[in-house]
């Protein structure tokens, strides 16, 4: 697997999703994980769901403040994290922030918040500097 790759899933189009994407490999039951199971965390894989804190069937909460950090699993070294939204959600005054690299301290990428909403599908990509190949979320 080259890339991480995220998409929502058709029978996840949430009026109230803040996000909802998936890791695509050839893996035919990727897990699932909700952002705030994970929030700390670095998800290492090329296969997987990953939902705001409601899931795939609820909104997320108010005032939350979470980070999560994607990276090829071990078996794919040298891989890069790539996320593709196909659907955006956020509230006023929540935004996702993405950073080049396994932290908050890693170079910033860029801000999506509910301006952005309609602004979709969209995708972030680590960059070719980036030799960790990982992204981190952060949403609040």
């Amino acid at each position: 697997m080259q890339n991480f790759y995220q998409t929502l899933p058709g029978v996840l189009l949430l009026t109230f999703t803040l996000f909802s994407f998936s890791l695509q490999a050839q893996d035919p039951t990727p897990p699932q994980y909700n952002m705030d199971n994970v929030d700390g965390t670095t998800v290492r894989g090329c296969t997987g769901f990953f939902f705001d804190s409601g899931g795939p069937n609820d909104d997320y909460s108010n005032r939350e403040d979470l980070v999560v950090t994607f990276c090829a699993d071990a078996a794919n070294p040298g891989k890069s994290a790539r996320l593709k939204f196909l659907e955006l959600d956020l509230r006023t005054r929540d935004f996702l922030r993405f950073y080049d690299g396994p932290t908050t301290t890693s170079p910033f990428l860029q801000t999506v918040d509910q301006g952005d909403n309609d602004v979709v599908p969209f995708a972030v990509s680590a960059t070719r500097d980036n030799i960790s190949g990982c992204l981190t979320v952060e949403f609040s």
